[in-house]
């Protein structure tokens, strides 16, 4: 085993500069692992999505969230440490059923220089009309420094982290010709009369 000033990751290869007085063994740092940094509390991120909060029946809605790679500060085996959050996984339930699985936090149409209602790696067409909870976890993975460091090393497995569900409705919509601007003329043919 390194001692523990030569080896600043503190991972189990290290052992402090003492030795246990009744056993004379070096005492074990325990290994770091990403459960240690639940503490630190990652961003969950915000689920958005377009249009806002309604979904047109068989039309494609999209979804996104904010989650992006992120640092925070807390304590790590009693020492203060910060942790660099990266989101490399978003699961997405969609509330009917169905679910998708991407790499991407997605972005709005406009941002990926699409039209309304394109289809999009988390996009999703709703089948039936009806309110729906939309879930999202995001999926981790951690590098971390302690405060006299300046490099980040990795950390060993990952966090999922919930974000807060959004509620939406999905409408069906109907199309359809008129003879005139039916707020100009309601008595238009193809207008409904209010």
């Amino acid at each position: 085993m390194k001692p523990l000033d030569s080896c600043p990751r503190a991972f189990s290869e290290c052992a402090p500069l003492y030795n246990d007085p009744v056993a004379g063994d070096a005492v074990p740092i325990p290994a770091v692992t990403a459960s240690d940094f639940v503490s630190f509390r990652p961003s969950a991120g915000t689920i958005l999505m377009e249009p806002a909060r309604v979904a047109v029946v068989g039309l494609e809605t999209n979804f996104y969230t904010d989650a992006l790679t992120h640092t925070r500060d807390g304590i790590l085996l009693e020492q203060p440490a910060g942790a660099r959050f990266t989101p490399y996984s978003y699961r997405w339930d969609y509330g009917d059923g169905q679910g998708a699985t991407v790499n991407a936090a997605g972005a709005p149409w406009a941002q990926q220089r699409l039209g309304e209602f394109d289809r999009t790696t988390t996009s999703h067409s709703y089948e039936r009309r009806g309110e729906y909870t939309v879930t999202l976890t995001v999926y981790y993975s951690i590098e971390a420094r302690y405060a006299s460091e300046t490099d980040w090393w990795p950390v060993r497995g990952a966090l999922a982290v919930d974000s807060d569900p959004i509620t939406l409705t999905a409408v069906s919509v109907k199309t359809v010709l008129v003879a005139d601007d039916c707020n100009a003329n309601p008595q238009g043919v193809g207008c409904r009369a209010s």
